[in-house]
C-alpha cells in the first residue's frame, strides 16, 4: 500500500488540481470582485465637483474648485449628488473629512484582520468567509441609505472589516485545498481584484449618484451566498482540529468530483494521526499564542513580514487613492489602475515561478520604487515636466506594486507552520491595514504637495526590497505543519 506522508501527496492522488479545486478556487476568490470595487469605492464617493454653483438669494454664478473660491461664496453652494463632498459641503474647513472617513474605513480593515484571524483558527475557514461577505455587502447598502457622515463613517468600518476579512481568507483557504505546484492559484492573484476595480470605474461613470453607485457594487455579492451549501471546509484545518470524519467526506468528495477513488479510511487515520504528532510538538515547542510571541524566529520573521506588508499596502492604497489628483479623465485613470492590477497580479504568477518568491518581491519593489523616484525627478526639475509621463510612471509603478503585493501573499502564508499559518497571516495583514489608514492621506498630501506621497513611496519601495534578504526562499516546498 502506497504510504502517504502529508496532504499533498494525498491530494496528488486523487486529482491534483482537477475540476474540484477548479470550482472551490472559483467559489472562494469570487467575491474579491465585489471587494475590489469597494475598497477603492471612496475615490468617487469622496471625489470633489469639478464646478459648484454659488446661489446667493436670487442670484446663482459657478465657482471652480478651488479652495480660495470656494470659501469666498457667502451665500449657498451647491454641487449636486454625485459625492458625499458636494453632498455634505466637505469643503474648507471641512475639506480633511472625505480623506478621514477613507481611513476609518481602512481602520475596519486592520479590525478585520484581526477577527478573521481569530474566527479562522476557532471556526475554521468557511464560515468566516460568508460572515465577512454579509459585513461587505451590508457595509456597502448601508453607505447608499446613509443620513449623515456618523452613520456613513460606520458603514464604511463595516465595508473595510468586509474587505480585509475576504482578501487574508483568499491569501490561505484556497491554498489548503492545493499542491505545492498550484499554490499561486490563490489569494488576490488569481482573484478577479483588477477587474474589481476595472467595474467600479465603470459602474462610477453610469452610477453618478454616489448612492446609487454603493448600491450597484453590492449587488454581486448577493450572488456568494448561494454556493454556501456546496463549499467544504479546508481538509487541513478540519485535521489539526481532530475532525477526523468531516475531513474524510472532504476528500471523498474531492475525489468524487475528479473522478478518482475515495481515500481510504487508514490514509486519512494515518494523516490525522501524523497532525496530532504535529500538534503536540507545537504545543511543546512553542506554537502556542504566548510562546509564539517568544520564538526569536517566528518573531523576527513576523517582524519582516510585517514591515513588507505595511511598505506594499502603503504604495498600494496611497497610489490608488492618490489617483484623484492625477492629470486626467478619472473614470478611466481608475480604469487603467484595474488594468494594472490585473497585468500585475497575474505576471506575478509566472515570475515568482522562475525566479521564486523571494527575488520576485525584491524585482517587482525595486522596479516600483525606480518608478516613483522618477516622478520625484520631473517634479524637482531633474527631468521635463510632463503630467502624461507622471501618470505613466504611476501607472507602471501600480503594476509592479499589485505583483510584489501578489506574491506577498504566498509568501506569507507559505513561511509559517499550519498551527499559526492565520495568526501570522493576520499580524501582516494588521500592519498592512495600519498602513491603509495613513494611505487616504497619501491623497491629502498630494492635494497639497503633488511630490509629497512619491517621495514617500519610493522610500518604502526601496526599503521592502532590502527587506528580503534576511527571508528564506519557499517555492515549490510543502506546507509546514510544525516548527
Amino acid at each position: 500500500m502506497t504510504k502517504f506522508w502529508t496532504l499533498e501527496d494525498v491530494y496528488d492522488s486523487i486529482g491534483g488540481f482537477g475540476r474540484f479545486q477548479l470550482l472551490v478556487v472559483c467559489t472562494i476568490l469570487f467575491p474579491v470582485w465585489p471587494a475590489g470595487m469597494m475598497d477603492l469605492q471612496p475615490i468617487f464617493t469622496g471625489s470633489h465637483p469639478v464646478k459648484w454653483i454659488c446661489k446667493n438669494g436670487s442670484a446663482s454664478y459657478d465657482v471652480t474648485d478651488d479652495n480660495v473660491a470656494l470659501c469666498s461664496c457667502n451665500g449657498t453652494l451647491d454641487g449636486g449628488n454625485e459625492s458625499i463632498v458636494s453632498e455634505w459641503l466637505l469643503i474648507c474647513d471641512y475639506a480633511w473629512v472625505a480623506d478621514f472617513i477613507t481611513s476609518i474605513q481602512m481602520m475596519g480593515m486592520m479590525t478585520g484582520d484581526i477577527i478573521v484571524s481569530y474566527l479562522a483558527d476557532r471556526l475554521g475557514r468557511k464560515q468566516p468567509l460568508y460572515l465577512s461577505c454579509l459585513s461587505l455587502m451590508l457595509g456597502s447598502i448601508s453607505s447608499s441609505f446613509a443620513g449623515s457622515l456618523f452613520t456613513y463613517a460606520i458603514a464604511r468600518f463595516f465595508v473595510g472589516v468586509g474587505v480585509s476579512s475576504i482578501l487574508v481568507l483568499a491569501s490561505y483557504y484556497p491554498m489548503e485545498f492545493l499542491t505545492p505546484r498550484w499554490r499561486c492559484v490563490s489569494g488576490s492573484a488569481a482573484g478577479p481584484l483588477g477587474e474589481g476595480v476595472m467595474t467600479l470605474a465603470i459602474l462610477a461613470r453610469y452610477f453618478r449618484p454616489w448612492r446609487q453607485l454603493c448600491l450597484a457594487t453590492s449587488v454581486p455579492m448577493m450572488i456568494m451566498f448561494l454556493t454556501y451549501p456546496f463549499l467544504p471546509e479546508s481538509p487541513r484545518w478540519l485535521l489539526m482540529n481532530g475532525k477526523v470524519d468531516e475531513a474524510q467526506v472532504v476528500l471523498n468528495t474531492i475525489a468524487r468530483i475528479n473522478k478518482r477513488e475515495p481515500v481510504k479510511e487508514t490514509i486519512v487515520e494515518k494523516l490525522a494521526e501524523c497532525v496530532k504528532v504535529c500538534e503536540e510538538r507545537n504545543s511543546q515547542g512553542g506554537l502556542s499564542s504566548v510562546s509564539f510571541y517568544g520564538n526569536i524566529r517566528f518573531f523576527r520573521k513576523t517582524v519582516i513580514f510585517m514591515g513588507c506588508w505595511f511598505n506594499v499596502c502603503l504604495l498600494y492604497y496611497g497610489i490608488g487613492f492618490n489617483m484623484k489628483n492625477l492629470a486626467g479623465d478619472p473614470y478611466w485613470n481608475v480604469f487603467y489602475l484595474g488594468i494594472g492590477d490585473v497585468i500585475g497580479l497575474r505576471s506575478a504568477i509566472f515570475v515568482s515561478k522562475w525566479f521564486g518568491r523571494k527575488k520576485s518581491f525584491a524585482i517587482y519593489m525595486s522596479l516600483a520604487g525606480v518608478l516613483m523616484f522618477s516622478v520625484v525627478f520631473i517634479h524637482a526639475g531633474m527631468l521635463e515636466y510632463n503630467e502624461f509621463h507622471i501618470n505613466i510612471c504611476t501607472f507602471v509603478g501600480k503594476v509592479f506594486v499589485a505583483a510584489a503585493f501578489a506574491v506577498l501573499e504566498w509568501f506569507t502564508s507559505e513561511s509559517f507552520p499550519t498551527a499559526v499559518r492565520s495568526k501570522a497571516v493576520g499580524f501582516a495583514n494588521v500592519a498592512g491595514s495600519f498602513a491603509g489608514i495613513i494611505a487616504p492621506q497619501m491623497a491629502f498630501l498630494g492635494s497639497m504637495c503633488q511630490v509629497g506621497p512619491y517621495l514617500i513611496f519610493s522610500t518604502v519601495a526601496v526599503m521592502s526590497s532590502c527587506s528580503t534578504l534576511f527571508l528564506k526562499e519557499t517555492i515549490g516546498k510543502p506546507l509546514e505543519e510544525n516548527v
